[in-house]
């Protein structure tokens, strides 16, 4: 189902940060803040080359899948690139749409983003990437990445989701209502609303517990997972769906996956019952 999860957030101007950021520009047109590290060499052998790098745009997380000659070719949306890494987990990331490469006599070349969530961010700082297996349409390229290439990737990880860590901090939102809540990604809030449904999934790749907000029959407003390694830090979870149909209050920092907002739970104190609150949907 979700390989993992993620917050996207608005980043702040950097005030004192590391050679390693490339940019940081707020356009006060557009109002777009924007945060890109330099681009790490993943892969090079003669004129085939890859690069990975890490952006965020307002409230956007993206790779971009980079190089020359190997990898060139169009992808399509929702085209995934499969990274595995040292510890066997795979993180996906999917194309933002139909994107061409640049045709030339000396060696086509290519930039693809890709959008990313946190989690998938927090698993690539934490392990070195073992290879990248990049998909075309039908077709596809896998690459193995090795030594300094793999460890220098995990520092640009580690580096970017500090950054982001820091961002979150600074950006406290309060009582932040269901109906507009998608204009808070990346704020840590606090929402109060009616659980619809209680879904447990204990499939292999992933278990989880997710609360959905939402009207009777409508799409989720939001929801709120707890993942199985944190499960036990929710006593009543161990009720069988004990916070469907209760009014509660969620604390966390919100995230965009497939379109619907997303507060991931580690601790009970995050969710609060409130015995007399009135509907929030």
């Amino acid at each position: 189902m979700m390989a993992a999860l993620y917050i996207t957030l608005l980043l702040l101007p950097v005030v004192s940060f590391t050679q390693m950021v490339k940019t940081n520009e707020n356009n006060i047109v557009v109002k777009q803040s924007k945060v890109e590290v330099e681009p790490t060499i993943i892969f090079s052998k003669g004129s085939n080359k890859m690069t990975l790098t890490f952006i965020s745009i307002d409230s956007a997380m993206y790779v971009e899948i980079s190089g020359s000659n190997l990898g060139s070719s169009t992808v399509d949306k929702n085209d995934p690139a499969v990274f595995t890494l040292a510890n066997d987990k795979k993180v996906v990331v999917k194309s933002i749409g139909l994107q061409s490469f640049q045709p030339d006599l000396k060696g086509n070349s290519y930039e693809h983003k890709y959008l990313i969530n946190y989690q998938d961010l927090i698993a690539l700082s934490e392990y070195n990437l073992k290879s990248v297996r990049k998909y075309m349409f039908d077709d596809f390229i896998d690459i193995d990445v090795t030594g300094e290439k793999a460890n220098q990737l995990k520092k640009q990880s580690q580096l970017f989701a500090q950054r982001l860590k820091k961002s979150a901090s600074a950006r406290m939102v309060s009582n932040v209502n269901l109906q507009t809540i998608q204009q808070h990604i990346g704020d840590s809030v606090v929402f109060c609303g009616n659980v619809f449904i209680t879904r447990v999934f204990k499939s292999a790749r992933a278990k989880a517990t997710i609360l959905d907000f939402q009207y009777s029959l409508s799409a989720p407003k939001a929801r709120a997972i707890i993942w199985e390694e944190d499960k036990d830090k929710f006593e009543n979870l161990n009720r069988d769906a004990f916070y469907t149909k209760k009014d509660v209050c969620i604390t966390g920092v919100v995230y965009l996956y497939d379109g619907i907002p997303y507060i991931k739970l580690t601790h009970q104190r995050q969710v609060k019952v409130m015995p007399t609150a009135g509907k929030s949907l």
